[in-house]
């Protein structure tokens, strides 16, 4: 995979005084003409790293830019379904902006060589750019020595064959689109993470406005799937293919049966709860896709504060375990997509950290 240098656009620190004003407004200000304002152009293209610190972790990934032929290649692979109709909006935004305001977080195959090569440099160097937001550290550094940025480079060229999206399906796709049609555009910006640098944690469901029939129709329909056991509290599940519910105010833990599990198994790949769900809840029983404004995404933070709340009468809280990154690879490279919102990638890149400049 050919990985080159990026034109960055780094925030002004004098200029980020308020962090929540900032991030909220960052897209604002490259469609109204204000990144000169906020932004510093770099002088020349480069390659960076960005740091994530948090209370007991730390996570480091390179910023670059996947070069077009690379892409072209297929060498960036998808996971998860797309609406088109987000992705067209996107493709308007970012070609009016001419940036790209948040990097598309990817992931590939662990690699020490390269980590040690990113400790290295971080350990040697100060941060261009830093803040805080909340418990963690974003933290920017410059990769200026040109020894190691020819190692670095040609590591990703012979080592890794190919990248995974994490976070930024629909901005990948629009930038794809923006490629395909322009062939000036050089590469898409990315952070390229190790995947032993990010977390997998499950996206759980919140589904709003049941009736008491479909209630019923529920805990029915539950019964022919898995096995339905009251628990005393609401907990995630502890095991693959274990779901956890919490309809109304009663938990619940659902073993999903062998036959079940055999009716989704598809040659090698991993069965995914969610698509089982999907199916045969979601879909079978209350009529409704992955988009439907009825059902709400939550990652962990979310789902525990809504454990924590008191519990409404019509909701129904489904927990998943988290999908196994190694599954999210196979099903990758083997052309096939997970059911929206499956996953939830930590730590996040922020948008406006660093920022991907291009031209038309």
């Amino acid at each position: 995979m050919k990985i080159t240098p990026i034109q960055a656009l780094i925030p002004k620190k004098d200029v980020v005084t308020d962090i929540n004003t900032f991030f909220k407004s960052v897209k604002e200000e490259f469609t109204t003409g204000l990144k000169d304002t906020f932004f510093d152009l770099q002088d020349s293209k480069n390659y960076y790293l960005y740091q994530i610190k948090g209370e007991d972790s730390s996570s480091i990934g390179l910023v670059c830019q996947i070069d077009r032929t690379s892409i072209l290649e297929n060498k960036i692979l998808k996971h998860e379904q797309i609406i088109k109709e987000k992705s067209e909006l996107l493709q308007g935004f970012i070609k009016q902006s001419g940036a790209m305001t948040k990097p598309i977080m990817t992931f590939h195959q662990n690699d020490e060589f390269l980590l040690q090569k990113y400790h290295e440099i971080i350990h040697g160097s100060a941060p261009i750019f830093q803040i805080k937001i909340g418990e963690e550290h974003h933290e920017i550094y410059k990769i200026t020595d040109p020894i190691t940025i020819n190692a670095i480079e040609s590591r990703f060229e012979s080592i890794i064959p190919d990248a995974f999206i994490a976070d930024g399906h629909h901005r990948f796709d629009s930038m794809q689109n923006i490629l395909e049609e322009n062939e000036n555009i050089e590469g898409i910006v990315v952070v390229l993470f190790g995947a032993n640098q990010i977390k997998v944690e499950p996206y759980n469901k919140l589904i709003l406005g049941l009736s008491m029939a479909e209630s019923d129709a529920l805990k029915a329909q539950f019964d022919k799937i898995g096995k339905l056991t009251s628990l005393t509290s609401m907990s995630l599940p502890k095991n693959p293919h274990d779901i956890t519910l919490l309809l109304g105010n009663q938990a619940f833990l659902l073993e999903l049966t062998a036959d079940i599990l055999k009716k989704y198994q598809v040659q090698t790949l991993p069965i995914i709860d969610l698509e089982v769900l999907s199916k045969e809840i979601f879909s079978k029983v209350l009529a409704l896709e992955m988009d439907d404004q009825k059902i709400m995404h939550l990652n962990k933070s979310q789902t525990q504060d809504f454990i924590s709340a008191p519990n409404e009468i019509g909701t129904c809280l489904f927990c998943f375990y988290p999908v196994d990154i190694l599954d999210i690879i196979k099903v990758s490279r083997m052309g096939m997509v997970l059911p929206p919102k499956s996953t939830w990638f930590e730590p996040k890149v922020r948008s406006g950290i660093i920022v991907g400049n291009f031209h038309e």
